[in-house]
């Protein structure tokens, strides 16, 4: 197959996968000059007329959508015994290899991709067209994050199926598969929900809900059996997104979400919630950022003191001077009244004595005279 032309425009590289129904080839449109993927049916279909004019059906009905959420068909045909579907080629992952890698995702991831699986969801029933086949494998993811649908039109033939009981004939999908639709009854919109709250339930908690060794087993427990709490294996999970993925689950596919539109507003709900509340990572850090900001404000407060204090200094220290100035004056002051005050009284002790000799020696002259009087 690989290096044929199919359908006189299709050049045809390289297998990217197969499975039970078809195998998908990387191809070139020669005549719109773009990559796409072609999904070309198993050849041991073929023979299955019934399944083959559902598959073209299917396809020219899926053709008419045109949503960033779905990988587009862009045409369908046969070439032969080839029954073929040409895509949109998706240079990314499916949703499957994520949760493999990562083993589990965070609930707001999860939230995230679901509510674009929503949109396209929604898109498709819009057009009257039920997925039938949501799982991880046909959700496929772009470098740039976006989530796309595809497989569209194929899946709806899995209900006429009635091998079940044979391990690994539709394997991959009964994982996923409704209660009304393991039944066998006629579906609606919530059968394609609550296949997508499986898949939500596995990206949280990195398994599907229902296991057995048998397929049948598998089919009963989505029956009979209430799904497991996913916060006995991931604690993280907020209660909020609890609530959708236990809505999405309901047995009685009225007491579900009935539209993609609802559902997905419920999950924006949620992941707004989800996203209000701090975890401890954020309050950690946080109140490292208080507390470096407190330190920063005590760092700037002291240097403000500091600065206020020397300029408290700066403006006392000219006073200082000043009065230390005015004290040496003054004591120079003293010292110069008291040399002079000393200086006064010796002055004064020596012209006291100098009048007190004075006074002695006319004191002494006058007796002298007073004598020589008296001998005369």
């Amino acid at each position: 197959m690989e290096g044929r032309l199919l359908a006189g425009r299709y050049q045809i590289h390289h297998i990217l996968g197969t499975g039970g129904m078809a195998t998908v080839y990387k191809a070139y449109d020669n005549v719109q000059d773009r990559t796409v993927a072609i999904k070309i049916m198993n050849q041991r279909l073929i023979y299955d007329h019934e399944y083959v004019r559902r598959f073209v059906w299917e396809a020219q009905a899926t053709g008419r959508l045109s949503h960033p959420n779905i990988v587009n068909l862009y045409d369908a045909g046969q070439e032969g015994p080839l029954y073929y579907m040409v895509m949109e080629y998706v240079e990314g992952q499916a949703l499957r290899q994520l949760i493999q890698s990562k083993k589990r995702l965070s609930a707001k991831e999860a939230m995230q991709i679901a509510i674009q699986i929503c949109s396209g969801l929604q898109h498709a029933h819009n057009h009257g067209i039920i997925h039938r086949d949501i799982k991880p494998h046909n959700i496929m993811c772009t470098p740039g994050g976006r989530y796309k649908v595809a497989d569209f039109g194929i899946a709806r033939l899995l209900r006429n199926t009635n091998n079940l009981t044979k391990t690994g004939t539709i394997m991959g999908s009964i994982h996923y598969f409704s209660p009304e639709q393991a039944r066998g009854h006629v579906i609606g919109y919530p059968s394609d929900l609550y296949s997508l709250g499986i898949v939500m339930y596995e990206m949280v908690t990195g398994k599907v809900p229902f296991h057995a060794e048998e397929d049948i087993a598998i089919v009963l427990k989505h029956i009979q059996t209430p799904v497991p709490d996913p916060r006995k294996i991931n604690p993280d999970i907020p209660a909020e997104f609890t609530q959708v993925l236990r809505k999405s689950m309901e047995k009685d596919p009225k007491k579900r979400f009935q539209t993609a539109e609802e559902m997905k507003k419920a999950l924006q709900s949620a992941l707004h919630a989800t996203s209000k509340e701090k975890n401890p990572a954020s309050r950690r850090s946080e109140s490292l950022t208080k507390t470096r900001s407190n330190s920063k404000a005590y760092s700037i407060s002291n240097t403000d003191r500091s600065r206020s204090s020397a300029q408290v200094q700066a403006q006392q220290r000219p006073n200082v001077d000043l009065r230390r100035k005015r004290t040496v004056e003054a004591t120079k002051k003293k010292w110069i009244y008291l040399i002079g005050a000393i200086f006064i009284i010796i002055l004064f002790g020596i012209l006291l004595n100098s009048c007190l000799n004075s006074n002695n020696q006319e004191s002494n002259h006058s007796i002298e005279q007073t004598k020589r009087t008296l001998v005369r």
